[in-house]
């Protein structure tokens, strides 16, 4: 075969241009992507979480600031969110729109010290249907308008923690009615934050505690970091 011949077929090969993937190589490098994806993507997820939560760390900070100077101004006492009816939906009334209502509520009563509507809503917080224009913090119905120092170890007692629907009622142990036995609702699935919540206590200081771990002790109905 003559050089001319080899040539002639380079040329060719020349013009087609380079080999194309196979459908098996397309198929392969596309596996190899999802599994990297699956991989990743739960990393990703957890990061941007552990992100939000410091957020809603910010959050609890500031409004544990506005409850200590809500208690300078009122002889030490914490603000009361009285309810319009017996059981948890009477709390509903004062905390929906709670900067212009002037029904008492905690939100409204520390929201004088914040003027920041941001700080009562975690980005990781998702609105209920039909949607609801709550916040995403509860405080602990057993502390509400008791002395801010009551509490027999203050740094073991929970003063608000967050929660991952919106809520309207923002009283967790709602029991301040003459008709309303002592009661406590379930919290759990009602973390934001890798199973965690961002809880603030009695002394100001914050931190999170397991889903789990926080809702046993709430239905055990005696002791801390919830009754006295």
């Amino acid at each position: 075969m003559n050089s001319s011949h080899w040539q002639t077929d380079r040329d060719r090969r020349r013009r087609r241009g380079p080999r194309g993937f196979t459908l098996i190589e397309l198929l392969v490098v596309i596996a190899i992507i999802s599994i990297l994806a699956g991989m990743l993507f739960p990393v990703f997820s957890r990061a941007r979480e552990k992100a939000r939560e410091a957020d809603c760390t910010s959050n609890v900070r500031q409004m544990m600031l506005a409850f200590t100077m809500y208690a300078s101004d009122y002889d030490g006492k914490l603000p009361i969110q009285p309810p319009t009816q017996a059981g948890a939906a009477g709390y509903q009334a004062g905390v929906q729109n709670y900067s212009l209502n002037p029904w008492p509520s905690w939100p409204r009563a520390i929201f004088t010290y914040t003027s920041n509507t941001g700080i009562f809503r975690c980005r990781s917080s998702e609105d209920q249907a039909p949607p609801r224009r709550g916040i995403s913090y509860f405080m602990n119905g057993v502390v509400m308008g008791r002395l801010l120092d009551a509490a027999p170890d203050v740094s073991s007692y929970v003063l608000i923690h967050d929660v991952r629907l919106h809520t309207e009622t923002a009283v967790t142990n709602p029991t301040l009615h003459p008709n309303d036995p002592p009661a406590a609702q379930s919290i759990l699935n009602l973390s934001s934050h890798n199973g965690r919540f961002v809880i603030g206590y009695l002394d100001s200081h914050v931190k999170t505690e397991l889903e789990e771990d926080l809702n046993n002790w709430l239905l055990r109905f005696a002791g801390p970091p919830f009754w006295f």
